[in-house]
């Protein structure tokens, strides 16, 4: 399990940093990369042993080493905070909620990401940049997504082993990405490719358009009508020297750079069109689960659910048994929609009743279904732990 909670660590770690680096810049980017590595680590290290013993809870404070080296405001703030956050997040949520809960959560810092960076390109006078936070959003993504497929696969009984094979490859990967990432000469020489591949490629689909709008602007059979030298693979550059017709020609410039900017533009809405529609779906396999094959086909189904009688003597007992508390507090929900004037038909599945109840909640009715089907179609144990578990996702309707 070490690995999963690396995984875990180094998601919500990179996102921190990813914001704050918008907005401050506290030190050079490869030594905040170190600090990076000693916040992982030094969370790794207490989240391990946190729980051990009382005075192991002491081990947080590592993380406030680096105000040694880096005594700034905005650093000694950063410092503060993260610590705080990380001390929080490892006491209270780490590796807690099933796979729904994690998709949801990658779902929401996706939308977050969206405003962040949209308000930090509007304002001004900061240090910070979303260009210096792009290495730890990528970081980030690669974690979160790996992570969700992980908790899946934990959720579906999926051999521990594999999990654990599956997953040191992913951290090598993210190593890998790390690396790139930090070294400015290798960013530069693989930025650098990229955008020689584009520049060729752009060049390809606007020679073409400008070969039309030289017969257009420029009068036919004139010999001053040949296209110049080709001094730059991303600009065609005409040699107005040798013209006669330079009016037509600067007009020509003219119209030509506006077609430039106009297919760029429209490059990169479907560059961009395409990349959101590939993480759209990553998310949707991730926030979906089938019960098939190693899970169930759920049949149409019912809970009798009993009625309530009045006087305090009267109401339903609370159930002995694990599994049976499960069912009593999936009555208590499908009691909680009645009351919410949600219709409830006694033919209703379990999945056609959390698509009626999608009209008033909006959290946590994914994550009832998934323990009630789990208990009733299931092979998994039920405990204490369990019935918590639904228990306050109900009461947080």
């Amino acid at each position: 399990m070490i690995e999963i909670v690396l995984i875990e660590l180094i998601s919500i770690i990179s996102f921190i940093y990813s914001l704050w680096l918008m907005f401050a810049f506290f030190a050079p980017i490869n030594e905040i990369f170190i600090v990076f590595i000693w916040t992982v680590g030094t969370s790794l290290i207490f989240a391990l042993v946190q729980n051990k013993k009382k005075i192991y809870n002491l081990s947080i404070l590592l993380l406030l080493l680096p105000m040694y080296f880096y005594r700034s405001k905005a650093s000694i703030v950063f410092i503060l905070v993260y610590t705080l956050i990380i001390f929080l997040y490892i006491k209270r949520s780490l590796l807690r909620g099933n796979h729904y809960l994690y998709a949801n959560t990658f779902k929401k810092i996706h939308i977050l990401y969206i405003f962040v960076i949209y308000f930090r390109l509007l304002l001004d006078g900061f240090d910070g940049s979303v260009s210096h936070a792009a290495p730890f959003i990528i970081i980030y993504i690669l974690s979160s997504v790996i992570l969700t497929r992980t908790i899946r696969h934990i959720d579906s009984n999926m051999e521990m082993e594999k999990i654990r094979k599956d997953n040191i490859k992913h951290l090598i990967f993210i190593a890998l990405v790390f690396i790139i990432v930090t070294f400015d000469k290798l960013r530069s020489t693989i930025w650098t490719a990229i955008s020689t591949f584009f520049e060729k490629l752009l060049y390809i689909l606007f020679y073409p358009f400008y070969l039309i709008a030289r017969n257009i602007v420029v009068e036919p059979g004139s010999p001053e009508t040949e296209m110049g030298e080709v001094i730059d693979d991303s600009f065609i550059i005409v040699d107005l020297e040798n013209l006669e017709n330079a009016e037509g020609y600067e007009e020509l410039a003219r119209k030509f750079l506006k077609l430039v900017s106009i297919m760029k533009t429209i490059l990169i809405v479907i560059l961009a069109a395409i990349l959101i529609y590939i993480v759209y779906k990553i998310i949707i396999k991730l926030g979906s689960r089938n019960y098939v094959g190693e899970g169930f086909t759920e049949e149409r189904e019912y809970i009798k659910r009993k009625k309530k009688k009045g006087g305090l003597f009267n109401r339903e007992k609370y159930p002995k048994e694990f599994r049976e508390q499960i069912r009593y507090y999936y009555r208590r929900y499908l009691e909680k929609l009645e009351r919410s004037d949600i219709e409830i038909l006694e033919t209703d599945t379990s999945l056609e009743v959390n698509k009626k109840a999608e009209e008033i909640f909006d959290e946590g009715i994914e994550d009832i279904r998934e323990i009630y089907i789990n208990t009733r179609y299931g092979e998994k144990s039920v405990d204490g732990t369990t019935v918590e578990e639904i228990k306050s996702l109900y009461k947080r309707l």
